[in-house]
């Protein structure tokens, strides 16, 4: 479920960023279909992370052929990639303030939350970032900026 948070932050960042090309697993795939899968990614901030990843490999299935299994590939570098966030994240809370490490786990509580839409988990995560403290807020971008 962590990989399809990732997937679809990416790729609502890079649709919303404008005309820089489609995602890795629609490079080559025709327009209409980049087009149509932009269309889905749009109604993300208005689902949860089940019914987004429902949607898309949904979505993905009726693509079938090149893009279904360009898709898995891109869905395996993912996993690699959360993997490798998932230690960086651990080795930077070792290293937080108990301050930021209590604020870094209502961020996270909030990111993997099922029940909330993107929206909301956008809302409740930018509410707890302004009301931190400068310096805890500081320390916690610090370590996402790497």
């Amino acid at each position: 479920m962590k990989i399809v948070i990732i997937l679809v932050t990416l790729l609502v960042v890079v649709f919303a960023q404008g005309p820089q090309g489609p995602p890795p697993f629609l490079a080559g795939a025709p327009q209409q279909v980049i087009n149509e899968f932009g269309q889905l990614l749009r109604g993300a901030p208005d689902k949860t992370d089940a019914q987004i990843d429902r949607d898309i490999e949904q979505w993905v299935s009726r693509q079938g052929g090149k893009v279904k299994a360009e898709y898995e590939k891109f869905k395996a570098q993912l996993r690699q990639g959360k993997a490798r966030a998932d230690a960086a994240h651990r080795a930077s809370i070792a290293k937080f303030s108990p301050a930021a490490r209590a604020a870094d786990a209502q961020l996270t509580a909030i990111a993997e939350n099922p029940n909330l839409i993107g929206r909301e988990k956008e809302q409740k995560i930018t509410a707890i970032l302004n009301s931190l403290p400068a310096n805890v807020k500081a320390e916690i971008q610090r370590e996402m900026q790497g």
